[in-house]
């Protein structure tokens, strides 16, 4: 038995006020669902529900707002129904109720993720007052062209549908501000499509869209445009009137080349061209000035532009699967860098400037043709990481060792491709890590607060984990092995002093 709250109809805990809206009010009895709505909406709008419910043998669950993780809700406002989330993707007569539905003529949001809607009603152009509605999966081969005349929808979801064009009124919509359309298969965009002045939030990812017209700086409202796994070639100049643009996605295209005018784009915060055939990198993206996230992964690109350094708020750089020989100097010069990722490159050597990344915690350079190390890398202080994996590297580079000593993570490869036993190791911070996620599995653990990414993935250590190794199994096997294969390279001791600060002094030895 659950109780609700006679002002906002919200499932509450408390007898005395709601917990959502506050309202007070007294309850000597609790009261059914069902017995609720009958209480709150119209007679005609609960006699709707209620055969539903008869029809789905469940109950409609009251909310406060759309619920996009249900399939079945009914939300308030003002005494009447205003949302509505239903699915049926077997039953025939499913169609038949949802004509029905469209009698609520208060309903703002509707959700029919996952039915099977073909045909797609008509009728529903009747909800003149809708603003959201949700088509996610269901089985759509034409976009209902009905949808176009209902001119108060502000968000509109249909992904994984099967859509090979847009109507060419689609720019009715004037009032749209969130369009999802991903993972469906359109073409082409209509020119009315550039109308949509309101339009905030655009999401066209997984289609099969070759050109993008010029029209679409026109669209100067968009704050996120994701256009990844597409089939573009070139993005047109006009991108550069998007000036509110934050989020721009252009990962798995055909990218040759980007326009100047991408440096206009001066509110952009996370900028991703993974994936394309990008050679080079226009000079204007030094403009960038609130970029946090450049993710340029399996490019050609053989160089980056002196202005990169220009990037002062820049916290992520992935340049994974590029022909980069080497790095400006000036990329020393973003110093709020907080991960460089260089992971197979052909890169021979770093630039003593990278010593001045002081925010850099984590350095991924695996796969290049590095033989030396900067020295300058010892002065950041907030290293965490070094990931150095197949590289020509001197077994006896001077700088590793020294970063080992300093706590960073590099342990066990520093040691075991060592020529010489170390005299003495510091393992009391992090250098046991790399083993460690290993041992712990996909579901990591944390230790003293570090985090690392290992395989892509983010991993956090914890002593709670670590508790299997007390009991003697084939875990604490692998531990012991890990101290008997490094035990010609290290004082064992010193790596079993590192295991008790970790597991207490109940360690099995």
């Amino acid at each position: 038995m659950k109780i609700f709250c006679p002002n906002c109809g919200i499932e509450t805990k408390l007898y005395s006020s709601c917990i959502s809206c506050k309202f007070p009010f007294v309850m000597d009895e609790p009261i059914a669902e069902s017995q609720f709505l009958k209480q709150q909406i119209p007679s005609s709008e609960y006699e709707i529900l209620h055969e539903y419910e008869q029809f789905m043998g469940k109950s409609l669950k009251v909310v406060d707002k759309v619920n996009s993780n249900s399939s079945l809700y009914v939300s308030i406002e003002n005494g009447h129904v205003s949302g509505l989330g239903v699915c049926s993707r077997k039953n025939k007569d499913f169609l038949l109720f949802l004509k029905i539905f469209f009698k609520l003529r208060y309903l703002k949001s509707l959700c029919l993720r996952g039915s099977n809607l073909n045909p797609f009603p008509d009728e529903i152009n009747r909800l003149n007052h809708l603003e959201i509605l949700i088509l996610d999966r269901c089985n759509l081969n034409q976009f209902p062209e009905s949808l176009v005349k209902i001119n108060s929808l502000k968000e509109f979801y249909a992904k994984q549908n099967h859509f090979i064009f847009l109507p060419e009124n689609f720019g009715d919509l004037g009032s749209l501000e969130v369009l999802n359309l991903e993972l469906n298969k359109i073409e082409v965009l209509p020119d009315s499509f550039g109308t949509l002045k309101s339009l905030k939030e655009l999401n066209l990812r997984s289609n099969e869209i070759v050109n993008v017209p010029n029209w679409f700086g026109d669209l100067t409202s968009l704050k996120e445009l994701n256009l990844g796994g597409n089939k573009l070639s070139s993005i047109p100049v006009s991108i550069g009137n998007l000036r509110f643009l934050k989020k721009l996605n252009l990962n798995s295209n055909q990218l040759e080349n980007l326009p100047d005018s991408i440096g206009n784009l001066r509110s952009l915060e996370i900028l991703h061209l993974s994936h394309n055939k990008l050679k080079t990198i226009p000079k204007s993206i030094g403009s960038l000035e609130n970029l946090k996230e450049l993710s340029i992964q399996n490019n050609q690109l053989s160089t980056l532009p002196d202005s990169i350094g220009k990037l002062r708020s820049l916290e992520l750089l992935e340049l994974v699967s590029n022909q980069l020989v080497t790095l400006p100097d000036s990329v020393g010069d973003i110093e709020t860098l907080k991960e460089l990722n260089l992971w197979r490159n052909k890169l021979t050597y770093l630039p003593d400037s990278i010593g001045n990344l002081k925010a850099l915690e984590l350095l991924q350079l695996e796969e290049n043709n590095l033989k030396n190390l900067p020295a300058s890398l010892l002065n950041i202080s907030s290293l965490k990481g070094v990931i150095w994996s197949k590289n020509p590297l001197s077994k006896n580079n001077s700088v590793l060792r020294n970063l080992a000593a300093k706590g960073v993570g590099l342990f066990p490869m520093v040691i075991k491709e060592n020529e010489r036993p170390f005299a003495e190791i510091d393992m009391s911070k992090a250098q046991i890590r790399e083993f460690l996620v290993k041992l712990a599995g996909p579901d990591g653990c944390q230790y003293n607060g570090v985090e690392s990414r290992c395989g892509g993935k983010d991993y956090k250590y914890s002593r709670e984990i670590l508790e299997i190794m007390k009991v003697p199994g084939k875990e604490q096997d692998k531990f012991l092995k890990v101290c008997k294969e490094l035990g010609g390279y290290c004082d064992c001791e010193i790596l079993m002093n590192a295991a008790e600060d970790l597991l207490g002094e109940d360690t099995p030895w």
